[in-house]
């Protein structure tokens, strides 16, 4: 099998990727799902300088913020319990209970990973 495959330079700042002349991830998409104006309740341009011309203080600009953490709804709580003495089991509010069990058993001496349950 002989494959062919396509080189494209990465799109990563939003003013490359949303650039008139901007290669298209989908086609059709113009690289936007969907379009919202949260600036302004007025109609046309010309509304929009009305209400700048009206307003006390305009900042434009290019602003950036840090990464966050996002709010949890879980709890950061576990328990483990043992009926007998090959079976563990994790009660967990864990949205990754797979990768837990994973880590657990390569953490682990000697326990068979199918003998690691994670609810």
């Amino acid at each position: 099998i002989e494959v062919e495959y396509d080189t494209y330079e990465p799109l990563i700042e939003l003013d490359q990727i949303l650039a008139e002349n901007a290669r298209e991830i989908h086609k059709g998409s113009k690289n936007t799902i969907a379009e919202y104006s949260l600036l302004s309740p007025f109609k046309d341009e010309s509304d929009n300088e009305l209400a700048f011309s009206d307003a006390d203080i305009i900042l434009d600009g290019d602003y950036r913020t840090s990464m966050v953490q996002h709010c949890h709804i879980e709890n950061h709580t576990a328990y483990a319990y043992m009926e007998d003495t090959t079976h563990i089991t994790i009660v967990t509010s864990t949205a990754i209970p797979h990768i837990l069990r994973q880590q657990l058993w390569m953490k682990s001496s000697g326990v068979k990973h199918f003998f690691i349950f994670v609810l």
